[in-house]
């Protein structure tokens, strides 16, 4: 494949590939000759949590960090073979970027798809025979007839309109299979080992299945076996969520973050209504009934059943089958790597067991591994087609914005905040920010290059000493208000992960996408950083070389506490996106509790007035 049969391949010439994802929390990713150079999400420049659809603003954004126009693109790579991947989330992303573009052709088909997928399922989570009909639905007619029938026109349409956007020609568009954008997302973020790969997806579901197993070796990746989205870990766990009376999609960590409180007896109790619904089947997942309709089944299994019993029975429920559907795997393809990506596998609870699983030599799960990250998946697919090559790792996620000083400098202007603020320039405002929170003092810290994903990774977070408990209930009133069983996360030094956390390994860390069990010497000086009650904590070990500014800060709070860490929780309002540029910083600093927010060279503290 190449760019309309011109200059892909010839000496000297770069390869661009930008990878586009259109489906939850859209997101768009720029290659260059194998190498991944700038990755962001919509919801960052949108301030739409989990924006869905075309992703304009991230696009821009990759190609001006890139210094390039959309003609210099050799291919423009999708994460869905469906044409229309939004298939059951919400309308108001789609209908906002309407009424932004006009794309009055494309939206109105996607709106009468999106009413009709929440009418449905809305109805097959309350009504016993809608849910039946709804399962002979998907077995049968979405399959044998919406697919083959549909989809063909609706992908025109789609080319069409892209092409149109972006001012490329049509035959430079690609669309990928999704759980293979996943599974190259998770096989090429970071160097393997020799000898064989096992790869799993797990998601809710993506071009008509849910989990897929490949084994990669010699530069080969061949699935052999794959789950139709019918028997959907994702979707039951969402289920779950839904039963609990938080948000499908979105509050999931929730209920992994309440699952510790459960008691055994209430869990063995519950445990069997998920089991019922969901199991293993060699490299498959089966049930009786669509876990999508299986809804109103959940919901009167779980009646009068105690929250926290239910939140532990899905999450040993997910533990259970990731494991077995892990062990599985790797019986199978008899490899000793694993490396794995899909939404399901945001679970760091889940890829604790997978971490410590016999005879694994290599574990991995591609940071931030929602569908976000397939962006990241399509563009590694783009780039071999056109090249034959296999992609550069990452070298860090740190490949979203930067702040330029007069940026920073407007922001500061523009908010008017030297009224009210002490705004200062130290001679190092990092070293400064590791005084600050020696002395108790909360800062948000907006720095360098914005990171990927949903983790914070220091560089659009908030931190704090990590010994002091007291801290959590301040930041909660300050900004983050968190249910009052969340735990917060934490950043440590890689050198001093030895003293705090159990990971005989040396498992690399640096996303934050595996819990681990602490050791004794963490359980005073990590005390505000870990969950409160198993004392598992989520760390991001840091390597000098991935960050160096907030390794020397960590570092210099290390020298004057002993302590080798600090707590690290994202730099947001409540339900808004991650800050992106310092106008985000700034509002956010403004319109909350937070007292002190590094930015830049400033550090910026409010006055406080009696």
């Amino acid at each position: 494949m190449s760019r309309d049969g011109d200059h892909v391949g010839k000496s000297g010439d770069p390869i661009y590939v930008l990878g586009v994802s259109e489906a939850h929390n859209c997101t768009a990713a720029l290659l260059r000759n194998g190498e991944i150079v700038a990755v962001a999400s919509e919801e960052r420049f949108s301030r739409f949590k989990n924006d869905t659809g075309y992703p304009r603003q991230a696009v821009e954004f990759v190609l001006a960090f890139a210094g390039i126009t959309p003609g210099e693109l050799d291919l423009v790579v999708l994460t869905y073979d469906n044409p229309y991947p939004h298939f059951g989330v919400g309308v108001d992303s789609v209908e906002r970027q309407a009424a932004e573009t006009g794309a009055r052709r494309m939206t109105a088909l996607r709106r009468s798809v999106h009413a009709s997928a929440q009418l449905v399922y809305g109805m097959g989570g309350s009504n016993r025979v809608v849910a039946q009909g709804l399962d002979f639905l998907e077995k049968n007619v979405y399959s044998r007839l919406y697919a083959p029938l549909v989809w063909p026109r609706l992908k025109r349409i789609q080319y069409r309109d892209l092409a149109d956007e972006l001012g490329v020609p049509e035959s430079r568009i690609y669309s990928a299979d999704h759980h293979l954008c996943h599974a190259l997302s998770a096989l090429h973020f970071a160097p393997l080992p020799e000898g064989k790969t096992a790869v799993l997806t797990l998601d809710g579901a993506g071009d008509d299945c849910c989990a897929t197993v490949s084994v990669a070796e010699n530069g080969t990746l061949t699935r052999i076996a794959q789950t139709p989205n019918l028997y959907s870990l994702g979707i039951l766990f969402t289920l779950a969520t839904r039963a609990l009376g938080m948000k499908p999609g979105e509050h999931e960590y929730k209920v992994m973050g309440l699952a510790p409180y459960a008691d055994e007896e209430g869990v063995e109790r519950v445990l069997p209504m998920f089991q019922e619904l969901l199991q293993i089947d060699g490299l498959q997942f089966r049930g009786p009934t669509s876990t999508r309709a299986a809804g109103r089944r959940l919901e009167t299994a779980l009646h009068r059943q105690r929250f926290d019993w239910i939140a532990g029975a899905a999450q040993r429920h997910c533990e259970d089958l990731v494991s077995e559907f892990a062990q599985n795997a790797l019986q199978a393809t008899e490899a000793q790597n694993l490396v794995a990506a899909g939404g399901v596998f945001m679970n760091v609870k889940a890829n604790m067991l997978l971490k410590d699983l016999p005879g694994l030599r290599h574990f991995g799960v591609c940071p931030s591994a929602g569908d976000e990250s397939t962006a990241i998946g399509a563009a590694y697919h783009g780039y071999e087609l056109l090249s034959g090559k296999q992609p550069l790792p990452l070298a860090n996620l740190y490949l979203g914005p930067d702040l330029g000083s007069d940026e920073i400098d407007k922001a500061i202007q523009d908010f008017g905040i030297s009224a009210n603020c002490d705004v200062r320039r130290p001679e190092d405002v990092d070293l400064e920010t590791a005084r600050m929170l020696h002395d108790g003092h909360i800062v948000a810290r907006c720095q360098d290059r914005m990171e990927f994903g949903a983790r914070a990774l220091g560089n659009r977070s908030i931190l704090a000493n990590p010994s002091d408990p007291g801290v959590v209930p301040i930041i909660n009133h300050q900004i983050k208000q968190r249910d009052f069983w969340m735990p917060f996360a934490g950043t440590l030094l890689d050198e001093a992960q030895d003293r705090y956390i159990k990971n005989p390994g040396r498992l690399p860390s640096p996303h934050m996408m595996t819990a681990f069990e602490t050791l004794p010497g963490a359980h005073e000086s990590l005390a505000a950083a870990m969950h409160p009650f198993d004392k598992t904590m989520r760390p991001q070990i840091l390597r000098e070389s991935d960050n160096p500014n907030y390794h020397r800060l960590i570092k210099a709070f290390e020298d004057m506490t002993g302590i080798g860490a600090v707590l690290n929780t994202s730099f947001n309002l409540h339900g808004e996106p991650v800050v992106c540029g310092a106008a985000d910083a700034v509002k956010t600093f403004v319109e909350s509790g937070l007292q002190n927010l590094s930015i830049g060279p400033y550090m910026i503290s409010k006055v406080q007035t009696d």
